[in-house]
């Protein structure tokens, strides 16, 4: 799969407002966006599919990949990364869905959302023409 692979994958996650109301798979659908909008910003930017694949669910891990190839998450994904991590890559988001406490599960899928559209606008403003 090819960058714009990826980043299309990820569109296609994204929940929307009029979406499943159940706050678990809305959490699973943003993390997935998340991680495939990511992983995108990896292989647009040099990385390969065994980068990718050293992520795997761990969205800050993935972050950081996708730093050493040029591209910066805001810090509201790095928060956003840092609180979908632990439930995500151990398939428990349905604790952090439960614990009302823990996180707003609309704030965390507009910032996995925001975080497609700007690996989007990053990709498409590299002007070397890495796909």
């Amino acid at each position: 799969m090819s960058s714009a692979d990826f980043l299309e994958r990820a569109i296609e996650f994204l929940p929307v407002p009029e979406g499943p109301p159940f706050p678990e798979i809305r959490l699973h659908q943003a993390s997935i966006a998340f991680e495939l909008a990511t992983k995108a910003a990896i292989l647009h930017g040099g990385g390969t599919h065994a980068d990718c694949l050293r992520a795997r669910h761990d969205l800050v891990a993935g972050l950081d990949a996708a730093r050493r190839y040029g591209f910066t998450a805001t810090d509201a994904a790095q928060a956003t990364a840092r609180t979908l991590t632990p439930f995500y890559s151990t398939h428990r988001l349905d604790e952090l869905a439960r614990d009302p406490g823990a996180a707003d599960v609309e704030r965390l899928c507009i910032e996995a959302a925001a975080q497609v559209a700007r690996v989007h606008a990053w990709m498409q403003s590299c002007s070397d023409g890495r796909k």
